[in-house]
């Protein structure tokens, strides 16, 4: 996404990426904290970072956002659900909603399917068991032919918005597959353009 990052601070966006505990390539003792920690851990990491930025006085704690795609996705809706009001605005790309559908190559990080607290352990780490706390602006991009992450756990996700009543912006590409950004041309062109207008809308000074 180095292109898309550039486009952004093009526009006037400063772009931070972190590095999260369960990041490939820093071994064990970095890893090992993350076990059954999806949606826990890895977001407070976040949250680490952007505090650190507002501390040394680079961003407005008004209006800070964050996206992300695949595990990316899930961090951008768990951060969004278990901190309410913290970003200004996310974008979730091809969000893993429902660990359950992970098993069992993430299992080094959500844990086997049993054991006295499965499956209510799989739930903890399921952004689809989380959404009443999503009070802040949300856009999903997915393409329907994801072969890693299902398009049809981002329409599960959509009908509990619409149980809530809560409303947010969905970004369907036909026929795209988990890496949708790798796509033709033209879908990531439109993947992209709806993001850049999306922070644009909420993250840029009114």
């Amino acid at each position: 996404s180095w292109g898309f990052d550039q486009c952004l601070v093009a526009q006037g966006f400063l772009v931070v990426n972190p590095g999260i505990r369960g990041s490939f390539g820093r071994g064990k003792d970095w890893n090992r904290p993350m076990l059954h920690s999806y949606g826990g851990l890895d977001i407070e990491d976040i949250a680490d970072c952007v505090h650190g930025l507002i501390e040394q006085g680079y961003v407005d704690p008004e209006r800070i956002g964050l996206w992300g795609s695949s595990y990316g996705g899930l961090m951008t809706l768990m951060s969004l659900f278990k901190k309410p009001g913290f970003y200004a605005a996310g974008i979730a790309g091809a969000p893993a909603t429902n660990v359950s559908h992970a098993y069992p190559e993430q299992e080094w990080i959500m844990g086997a399917p049993r054991g006295e607290d499965y499956p209510a352990r799989y739930e903890r780490q399921s952004a689809l068991y989380h959404t009443a706390g999503l009070a802040d602006p949300l856009m999903i991009i997915h393409g329907t032919r994801d072969e890693v992450v299902r398009y049809g756990d981002t329409i599960a996700l959509i009908e509990r918005f619409i149980a809530q009543g809560e409303r947010l912006e969905l970004v369907t590409l036909p026929g795209s597959g988990h890496s949708w950004a790798r796509e033709s041309r033209a879908q990531p062109r439109l993947g992209y353009g709806k993001m850049v207008e999306f922070f644009a809308t909420h993250l840029k000074p009114r």
